[in-house]
């Protein structure tokens, strides 16, 4: 119960525990990590328990749709919901040159192939998210456009929203993209897997920068 009130108190607060990295290096992966690939949600699984997601608190972990997400969110009758894991790697976009969110091909394709990997009924839970995709500011003297807002069944996290959240619920199992630019046009930002947080970004489109993707979204309580 100390861990979870923790977690919330952190939550509610917007504290992170590092929100830089020392020195620059390619996207963590152990020697164990499961083969680069993306994996949809699997054939079969519980059925989705509104009771149990209206019990649950935030930094609590639930299942659904074959995966098991952190509660990092809830108001009125939603709960906003994190992938605890990463479900793969992937380029944030298909193709190199400058790109934001809103034209992205991983955002295409959380939203068609993944989002169309629920069930009936998961996706009658799943409520479209407004994502605000403010700037990049965090170096001085140089702002990246974040691009218009969008409406969004998944989505990944921005800065802003990755900030507000503690280094613990950050952590994972490899480097993960967030939707923000990084400090170029070309640059998407993203998570080390410790959980500090990366504003400078990689390349979205290189081969060699393929991150984890760790998609959100938000479901209905009722």
């Amino acid at each position: 119960m100390k861990h979870k009130a923790r977690i919330a108190a952190l939550v509610a607060a917007g504290m992170l525990c590092g929100l830089c990295a020392c020195g620059k290096q390619s996207p963590e992966q152990s020697a164990d990590s499961e083969p680069a690939g993306i994996s949809l949600v699997k054939a079969e699984h519980p059925s989705p328990d509104p009771a149990l997601y209206r019990a649950a608190e935030i930094g609590d972990t639930v299942s659904f749709g074959g995966y098991d997400w952190y509660v990092i969110g809830r108001a009125e009758d939603t709960e906003t919901l994190l992938c605890r894991q990463s479900i793969g790697i992937m380029p944030y976009h298909s193709e190199a040159g400058d790109i934001t969110w809103e034209n992205c091909s991983l955002r295409h394709w959380l939203n068609s192939e993944f989002y169309n990997a629920f069930t009936d009924e998961e996706r009658a839970l799943i409520v479209q998210t407004e994502c605000e995709n403010p700037d990049n500011t965090d170096y001085i003297g140089t702002v990246t456009p974040g691009g218009s807002a969008t409406a969004d069944a998944v989505y990944l996290l921005s800065l802003p929203e990755a900030k507000a959240l503690p280094q613990e619920l950050l952590a994972c199992d490899r480097y993960w993209w967030l939707r923000s630019p990084g400090k170029h046009r070309y640059y998407a930002a993203g998570v080390y897997s410790s959980g500090v947080i990366d504003a400078l970004g990689y390349f979205a489109n290189y081969p060699d920068y393929e991150s984890a993707v760790r998609p959100a979204l938000r479901i209905r309580l009722t």
